[in-house]
């Protein structure tokens, strides 16, 4: 990895978890907040419909299989980078839409619960990163590689030139990690997640001059992992 130091600042961890597949879990989506189980209604342009329950539904696969072997509508959902894309097959010239049944929010859950005329229907982001997001589903599925329980996996030299190290060893969820790196030093860095739900970000806090940098110790993958090792850029394969 690069070992370049990053001005004084932020460093920003592009990050939204890769691309999701057939079998990632619904558990693992929305930041970790997973999909509610239930029902929901598509109805295809030609204005049939058909009722959806993904109640029993594990991973992304068996929606995209529920919604593909319904004989009642025609459409065809495939996964796209971040979630779900729908297809309407029907010929119709009317609205694809996708809605909430009951007090459920299972469609809006999966980025799908909108009306659209056109005969495609793109459901929205639900690839995210969130505190829950487990580490151990990030990057493929390898997770974060800690150096051991008592010893350090990196250490962040602020902008003043003080010098901390981080032992992630305890940590099982993003937000675990977060706090972790929050509690060892709060006047001099601040880790969080940001606002696009697709990185992290490193703040300076020292008021140093200087630069920022984030080395590997102990032949951790840590820093690596989750993308801040060296000039601290990177992406999070989720």
């Amino acid at each position: 990895y690069s070992t370049t130091p990053v001005g004084a600042g932020t460093i920003t961890i592009e990050a939204g978890g890769g691309d999701v597949t057939s079998q990632t879990p619904l558990a693992a989506l929305n930041g970790g907040a997973g999909v509610e189980r239930g029902q929901f209604r598509v109805t295809d342009r030609s204005g049939h419909s058909a009722v959806i329950d993904v109640s029993s539904a594990i991973t992304l696969n068996d929606v995209v299989n529920k919604i593909n072997t319904s004989f009642d509508v025609s459409v065809h959902a495939s996964i796209s980078k971040d979630g779900l894309q729908l297809s309407d097959l029907s010929g119709g010239t009317g609205n694809f839409t996708i809605q909430d049944l009951g007090n459920t929010g299972t469609a809006s859950s999966l980025g799908l619960a909108q009306s659209v005329n056109s005969s495609t229907l793109a459901g929205t982001s639900i690839n995210t990163l969130g505190r829950s997001t487990l580490l151990s589903q990030l990057n493929d599925g390898r997770g974060v590689r800690t150096a051991g329980r008592a010893t350090n996996d990196f250490r962040i030299t602020a902008g003043d030139g003080s010098i901390t190290s981080i032992n992630l060893s305890s940590a099982k969820t993003l937000g675990d990690a977060i706090d972790t790196i929050n509690q060892a030093a709060p006047d001099k860095f601040k880790a969080s997640i940001g606002s696009d739900g697709h990185s992290l970000t490193l703040t300076d806090l020292s008021g140093g001059g200087g630069d920022m940098t984030v080395a590997a110790l102990n032949g951790s993958n840590a820093a690596a992992d989750l993308g801040l090792a060296g000039t601290g850029t990177g992406e999070i394969d989720g």
